[in-house]
Order: C-alpha cells, then structure tokens, then sequence
C-alpha cells in the first residue's frame, strides 16, 4: 500500500518532505520548490497551478506534517500486522510458498517477480518437516555441548579445589620443615654462644687472679734487686760476708718462678676458632645441599623401599594373559578357561599385584606399551569389586591414572581417575615408564616419569581405613604392561 497522491508532491511526485503552502493554496516539498523558483527575488509562479506569487512567500504546513506521521505510522502498523497474519505486505496474499535459494516465505506473485524466477519456490508445508528436524538436530547438538562444558567446568573446580588443597599442604609443610631448622640452629646457636661466654668470663677470671699474683711476684723480684744491688755495692771485705746466703735466695727464686700465662683457655680459643670455621664450611655446603633439595625434582627412589612386584593370577580376568614369571600382562582375545574363584575380576580387564600393604612407603615402576586404547594402573584397596562393573576412582577404592577409553587426545595427555570425575593431565612428553609410589601412613598416592622424575599426580589425603592395599592394573587390547 502507497501513501495518496494527496500526501505527494506534485514536483518530485513523492511523499512530502517539510511541506510547505503559497498563496494559491497548493503544498509542495520546500526544498522542491526553492529550486524550481531558484535564486531570484523576483515573483514566480505556482508549480501546479501557474498563479503568480509576487513575494515568493510560503508558511510550513505543519497540519500536514502531522497527518502524513500519522498516516505512515498506521501502514508500518498495518505491514507488521499482515506479516503477523501471514499476508504478503506488498500484495496482500497468503505467504504459503517457500524460496529454497533465499529461505523466505512468498507469495504467489513473489514467486513470479524477477528475484526468484529462477529459484525453487515449493509450498511452506513440504519444508516445514525438514527444517524442524535441522532445528530440532541442533537442539540437541547445543544441549550435548552444554552438558559436556558443565561437565567440563565441574571437572576444573575440583581440579582447582584439589590443587588448592595440596598447595595450602605443602605451605604447611614447608613452614613446619622451615621452622623445624631455624629451631636447632637457634638452639645450637645459643649454646655455642653460652659456651663462648664462659670461656670469655674464665678468661676473665683467670687475668685478673694471675694479674694479682705477677704484682706480687714483681714487689718480691723489686726487693730482691735491691737486696742484689746493696750486696753489690758494699766493700770488699763486707761484700764476702753472708755471699752464699744472698745467692741461695737468687737460686729459690729462679726455681720458683712459673710464667703465669693462661694455660689451656688459648688451645680453647683455637678450638672455637676451628669450630666456627667448620660450621662456615658446614653451612656452605648445607646450603648447596638445600638449594640442589629445593631445585631439583624429588624423586622415591631416593627412598629404600622398591618393592619388586608380581601379579596374581587368582585375580585376573579369564582375558588377561600373564607371562610365565608374573611380571607381564597383555589382554586377549578370547576368554581362557579358567576356574571360577572369588578374587578373580569377572566384569572388566583387571588383575590385583600380589603384594599386600598396610603400612610404610612402598614404590614400583611399572612399564607400558599402548597401541589399544585404554589402561589404568595404581592403587586398590583389597575389598574392591570384582563381579560387577565399576569405573576407577577413589569412591571405587581406586586410586589410579591412565588413559580412558572413547577419548580423543594426544599421546602426552593422561587422566587421573579422581572422584566425581576425572582430571585431564597435560604432560610435556608420553611416559613410557611410570613408577607409583605408596605412602600408606599419610594416605598418600604418587605417581612419576620413572625417567625424567618429574611428578606426574598426587592423591592427597586418600582414606585406607587401615585395609590392605594392593598394586591395580587394568588392560585392554593392543596394551602390554611390565612392572
């Protein structure tokens, strides 16, 4: 629908801009009629009518300012309210056929214009099926993802709690071996101290009785000089007299004098001298030897406590494979005959080590070769389910990691099975070996690059309850373990 040639201007023939009215009565654009009369002041003539106008004058319209507004504000509300319906706004027909090239709805002499000539234009109802499908196909795909990020921002906050907690567990025990050190140092450092301070007042002590003693002997050796030096002065024939006497007392006093000096307190000078020198030296290489703990990765086998560990066959799966001497596993193809006992694994492809723990920090080292797709190895405890199927992970007394099955990742990526879900580990290159370490006292759960000692996962503060704890392995096809 098109504004009434009584909203348009008869110059541009479209609906009025800023209309204005002359003399005679007639509307036009301003801008319209400014350039049809031009610069000149002189009078013009009416565009429609030819009436002169002597003064050029006009006056705004503004009446029909307002009914144009409102006349145009009524078509967009009656456009809107056609496509609402269903209606062609610009024919005024049902919208029932649909353009395949563009994905609109037309009308029937839409579909004839020009623009879609050459497209397929079906009826509406024929693709309403298709594209609900498409709809409803991307509905789901939207809600699987949504349901995998859930998952995924899950899995990252209680990796984030986990590392939290492990941290603020090493700040303790850091401030606790800190200041475990800094006490025996304060400690021997105050008894050094007090050890020196009573050298320092026998020092003392001892000058001022020897002090005391040698101004003694000085007033003595003074007399003795003068009793010497009037026996020399006299004559000859007085001199003589009582000689021997005067030598006697020279003699006693010559094997009487003792060098008053500080015997011993010098030999323990220089015995605190040597001391010091070798705490300097021990200090030196105290700190070395911290730097090198703190630097370099710490690593069990610094620790006495490899275990050499063997499967047990009671408790494999009748798919399992285990070599002559225990220490290899590979899982078949076929189910072996094997007999029924209550250790055995029956739903999924695992076997238990046969070494028990309930106390100490055992370790091992366990060598995989994949070419399948899932493995799993670390910790379980004894009472752990065997006839029915379970998934790794703490809540499953299982404390363990590996790469699971379905999951499409690189070869450097490994998951620790943690409770309620697993955390995905990016590691800077595939471990070929992997040793595992057993701290049962702390509840602790360790696992390593056997070659480079780079720590691969902890699982802190694990609850054994005092039950026994084995070695746990699960294979697949195309994956050989040796421990």
């Amino acid at each position: 629908m098109e504004l009434s040639y009584e909203w348009t201007c008869p110059i541009c023939l479209e609906t009025f801009k800023n209309p204005v009215t002359i003399d005679c009565g007639h509307n036009f654009c301003q801008a319209c009629l400014s350039q049809y009369w031009g610069a000149s002041n002189r009078c013009g003539s009416c565009p429609q009518c030819r009436q002169m106008v002597p003064q050029r004058n006009f006056q705004p319209n503004r009446l029909l300012v307002n009914m144009i507004e409102r006349v145009q504000k009524l078509e967009e509300e009656k456009r809107t309210q056609w496509k609402k319906m269903g209606t062609c706004a610009k024919h005024w027909l049902p919208l029932d056929r649909f353009c395949k090239e563009d994905e609109t709805i037309l009308c029937s002499v839409c579909e004839r214009s020009k623009e879609h000539l050459d497209h397929v234009v079906v009826s509406w109802e024929d693709v309403v099926p298709e594209y609900k499908d498409q709809i409803e196909a991307n509905m789901k795909s939207l809600q699987k993802r949504r349901m995998s990020v859930m998952k995924q921002m899950t899995i990252e906050d209680h990796g984030r709690k986990e590392c939290l907690n492990q941290i603020e567990l090493e700040n303790q025990n850091i401030s606790s071996a800190f200041d475990q050190m800094n006490n025996f140092l304060k400690e021997k450092k105050g008894f050094w101290l007090g050890q020196l301070q009573d050298l320092e007042s026998s020092i003392k002590e001892k000058y001022e009785r020897n002090i005391s003693t040698l101004s003694k002997e000085l007033l003595s050796l003074s007399n003795l000089i003068a009793v010497m030096n009037e026996k020399f002065q006299q004559p000859a024939d007085e001199f003589l007299q009582d000689i021997k006497s005067t030598l006697k007392r020279f003699e006693k006093r010559e094997r009487d004098y003792t060098p008053y000096l500080l015997p011993g307190l010098e030999g323990r000078v220089q015995t605190f001298s040597q001391k010091v020198a070798a705490v300097e030296m021990t200090m030196r290489v105290y700190t070395d030897s911290l730097e090198y703990a703190l630097t370099k990765a710490w690593s069990p086998k610094q620790m006495p406590n490899k275990v050499d560990v063997t499967l047990d066959p009671n408790t494999a799966n009748t798919f399992l494979i285990l070599s002559m001497d225990l220490k290899n596993v590979i899982c078949g193809v076929e189910e072996q005959k094997l007999p029924s006992v209550p250790e055995r694994f029956d739903w999924e492809p695992c076997v238990l080590g046969s070494d028990r723990f309930t106390s100490g920090n055992p370790w091992w080292e366990v060598e995989v070769k994949e070419e399948g797709e899932m493995w799993v190895l670390g910790v379980a405890k004894e009472t752990i389910r065997r006839k029915k199927s379970f998934i790794p992970s703490p809540s499953e007394d299982v404390w363990a990691i590996g790469k699971p099955s379905g999951g499409s990742f690189s070869s450097n990526e490994l998951w620790a099975f943690t409770s309620p879900k697993p955390i995905l580990l990016n590691l800077r290159h595939n471990p070929q070996k992997i040793l595992v370490s057993l701290n049962y006292d702390e509840g602790c759960v360790e696992f390593f690059d056997a070659d480079s000692d780079e720590r691969i996962f902890t699982f802190s503060a694990a609850s054994f309850c005092g039950e026994t704890i084995r070695p746990f392995f699960w294979v697949t096809p195309g994956v050989w373990l040796k421990c």
